[in-house]
């Protein structure tokens, strides 16, 4: 934008130079000569501004129409933000040692209710808040599987589907299971869902966040955040949002492995690498 301003206003200038000096010329007045450092003929001199000028403009014409707008799904832009709740992160971080937020959500193969972590559970859960609407989400989702892969048996893994009020991937959109209902109904936001478990190689459960979002906002989960809920029920793992730490892989990767679970399955070897 200011880059336009300046060639329309160097574009200007030239023009309102060129008249001048035809003006000039009908009067009969003698060209000057003007210094800054070498004597240079003033018509020389206009000639070169109107050059300078016009290549200004013809670039920024070019470029006026190359950058797409700022979009308000841009996340980073909300980063700042101190507040909980949709649409905005919060950049602290959880308290650890303390009781973890409980809930019952439904899945997506069945609208029984699924408890985030069961009390007296012998194994920690990991829990995983995102959603494939997120890009900055989805590229590490890779490394998520992997860490499911590297303790499996374990620790349990779960994907607390949230709203991010994000339009989905592209391979989503066009996922319909009933097309005599809505797109938003349930059934279909399902089957789009676990078409993004399959195009991404997750194999977790995945249970769905209520409408008020309260999981989101109980975790201080947008747009994406994990989470270890260790076998007494408190938060042992917290890898602050996605802005901040990515999600901790290696982080998360060493408070599993200070914190087994009953189960004598213990991760493979040379599986420990950071997000």
């Amino acid at each position: 934008m200011y880059m336009e301003w300046f060639a329309i206003a160097l574009a200007g200038g030239c023009v309102v130079a060129v008249v001048l000096l035809g003006i000039r010329s009908l009067l009969g007045k003698k060209d000057r000569e003007v210094s800054l450092v070498t004597p240079v003929p003033l018509r020389v001199s206009l000639a070169c501004l109107v050059a300078i000028g016009m290549a200004v403009g013809v670039y920024a014409w070019s470029q006026s129409g190359s950058e797409p707008p700022v979009q308000s799904s841009d996340y980073r832009a909300h980063e700042p933000n101190q507040f909980t709740g949709n649409g905005q992160v919060d950049n602290q971080m959880l308290a650890v040692g303390k009781p973890a937020p409980r809930f019952e959500l439904s899945g997506i193969d069945t609208t029984d209710k699924t408890p985030l972590w069961n009390a007296g559970a012998d194994k920690p859960v990991v829990l995983i808040f995102g959603n494939f609407g997120c890009p900055y989400f989805c590229s590490r989702l890779d490394s998520l599987a992997k860490l499911q892969a590297a303790y499996e048996g374990r620790v349990d893994f779960r994907l607390v589907y949230i709203d991010i009020q994000h339009e989905e991937p592209a391979f989503m959109q066009h996922v319909i299971a009933d097309p005599s209902v809505p797109a938003t109904d349930r059934k279909n936001r399902m089957a789009r869902i676990r078409a993004g478990m399959a195009r991404y190689g997750l194999t977790m459960d995945c249970l769905i966040d209520e409408e008020d979002n309260r999981a989101q906002n109980s975790y201080r989960a947008f747009p994406a955040r994990l989470v270890i809920v260790g076998k007494d029920g408190e938060i042992g793992f917290d890898s602050g949002n996605i802005f901040q730490n990515g999600l901790d892989i290696a982080g998360a990767m060493e408070w599993l492995d200070a914190h087994p679970g009953d189960s004598k399955i213990m991760a493979p070897a040379g599986q420990h690498s950071g997000d």
